[in-house]
């Protein structure tokens, strides 16, 4: 294996107790939706409102960057790690958004996102809270965003909230991944450390 960099090794923070929960934020465009690349078994939330973008925009926590944009990234074995070292898928769901390219045009494009943690507990008023049988969740997002896919990868460490609190020494791993590509040729993985519990980036498995 060819080492590029474990990126939280100089913060001395593992995936697990010190980071509860990883997200992975999947952007896909107009043409990749219409070609059928949205899956099917997440929720869908209702289109995001111009309100609601301006709000979220306002509420982005600063984040440390901890992996640069990176083209070409497999994701093929982080799935099944992510399970490992933060518990279990527990939130899924895809929304579309507008993204302003400039003052008089707009464009779409949908977020999926992924949350493994530690599962909350039980509110029968949040649909995209996921059941305990998501393995089938977990096989669509490994075969449609994993198997023969790559993608540019952005990683952050945010903060990390409990009860709209942050919570000292623990953090939120947001992976922003977008430019779709199918193809297996692969310029550089993604996945965890056994021992380490870090994301870590390679240039080969």
């Amino acid at each position: 294996m060819s080492f590029v960099r474990c990126l939280m090794e100089e913060r001395d923070m593992k995936l697990g107790q010190e980071i509860p929960l990883v997200m992975l934020n999947f952007t896909l465009s107009e043409k990749a939706v219409k070609k059928g690349a949205l899956p099917k078994l997440v929720q869908m939330k209702r289109p995001e409102t111009a309100m609601e973008m301006a709000m979220r925009k306002e509420s982005v926590a600063t984040g440390i960057r901890v992996i640069e944009p990176t083209k070409r990234v497999s994701l093929v074995n982080l799935v099944e790690e992510l399970t490992v070292t933060n518990d279990i898928l527990v939130k899924a769901w895809h929304q579309e958004r507008q993204m302003t390219i400039n003052s008089r045009l707009d464009k779409k494009i949908w977020i999926v996102r992924y949350e493994f943690g530690i599962r909350p507990p039980h509110d029968p008023n949040n649909p995209y809270i996921c059941s305990l049988k998501d393995s089938d969740i977990l096989y669509e997002l490994i075969e449609e965003f994993c198997y023969k896919v790559l993608w540019r990868v952005d990683a952050f460490l945010n903060p990390y909230f409990e009860n709209c609190e942050v919570v000292e020494n623990r953090g939120t791993i947001s992976i922003d991944l977008d430019s779709r590509e199918e193809s297996n040729a692969a310029d550089h993985y993604l996945y965890v450390g056994e021992q380490s519990k870090n994301l870590c980036l390679v240039d080969e498995l």
